[in-house]
């Protein structure tokens, strides 16, 4: 059996979507859905003690190894990065609520920088391409009153 989830939180109704889909053999009442909105992982913590800091520590951990795994980075240089843009976003300069987000070239994988999420997902949108951005700032510059 193929590890279906293996690096991603699903919800316990989308694991068992996932088995079914996949015609998976589940002997009946084995799982129990709890439709309580809460992911996996959530749910296995909710079971101990209720302590943040253990959590926000599991995020850290899972966000440092996905670091690696997904973009070759460590975090000794995320944080000297984060640390020359001064913990500031590099399109927008502002000072993100959340984290950084990693921003890498999507055909060769190559990492370009730390941006906020707004700016990371309208690069996204724009399909990183030049010219869609340019014609969006034309587009603001003729429009703006």
């Amino acid at each position: 059996m193929k590890d279906i989830a293996k690096g991603y939180d699903f919800s316990a109704k989308t694991v068992y979507n996932v088995l079914v889909r996949n015609k998976i053999q589940i002997k009946p009442g084995s799982i129990s859905v709890p439709d309580d909105g809460l992911t996996v992982v959530q749910r296995g913590y909710k079971k101990t003690k209720a302590d943040p800091t253990k959590y926000k520590d599991y995020v850290d951990k899972h966000y440092k190894k996905s670091l690696k795994r997904y973009y070759g980075l460590t975090p000794e240089f995320y944080n000297e990065i984060k640390q020359l843009q001064k913990d500031r976003c590099a399109i927008c300069k502002e000072i993100p609520t959340k984290r950084l987000r990693v921003d890498h070239d999507h055909k060769t994988n190559s990492f370009r920088g730390l941006l906020c999420d707004n700016c990371n997902r309208a690069l996204g949108y724009f399909k990183d391409n030049v010219s869609n951005l340019e014609s969006a700032v034309n587009y603001l510059e003729t429009r703006l009153v």
